[in-house]
């Protein structure tokens, strides 16, 4: 009777232990089934960052335009620069002075490769419900200026649904 029952409690520990040998082996291959779809690609550049001092002290006097933003008239005084239904479109260097606020816009920069274009932010609002705010496709440099006691706000939606480039990716982040 004592061998029954020990044979019995052997039996059911038995049965316990391929059990989770078995919930063992099907972790591990779920584990390696999903590792295989996991792709993790990293790349390494070598950023050269220069300053000038123009830049480090916030120095601005002139601009070549004026871009006074607005929900339904934004009014642009200067050159190098277009606005087509609140995508406002810098083309070519310079600096370019940005006040007012828009509830869904964006300022996107296509100067040319070797041209340097800086934004001076004075009391600017501008919120993108589809891209990037400030999206900066084309320029060799890109400085964006705070005027001295101002407030300003960028904001963005997590996903974006216009994209500016011909691969349909979103804007990066650097």
């Amino acid at each position: 009777m004592n061998n029954k029952k020990t044979l019995k409690i052997f039996i059911i520990l038995l049965i316990i232990l391929i059990i989770i040998f078995i919930i063992f082996y099907f972790y591990q291959n779920l584990n390696k089934q999903n590792s295989e779809y996991t792709q993790i690609n990293t790349q390494s550049t070598n950023l050269n960052v220069e300053y000038s001092d123009k830049e480090l002290t916030g120095e601005w006097s002139d601009y070549i335009a004026k871009i006074t933003l607005d929900d339904t008239k934004t009014s642009i005084e200067g050159s190098g620069v277009t606005n087509n239904a609140n995508t406002i479109k810098i083309n070519s260097a310079g600096t370019y002075y940005i006040t007012g606020s828009m509830s869904d816009g964006n300022i996107l920069i296509e100067a040319e490769k070797s041209e340097e274009v800086q934004l001076v932010l004075d009391n600017v609002s501008i919120t993108s419900k589809s891209t990037a705010p400030i999206n900066c496709i084309t320029c060799s440099k890109l400085t964006i200026t705070l005027a001295e006691n101002s407030e300003n706000n960028i904001t963005d939606n997590e996903v974006y649904t216009t994209f500016t480039d011909t691969e349909k990716t979103e804007p990066n982040i650097y």
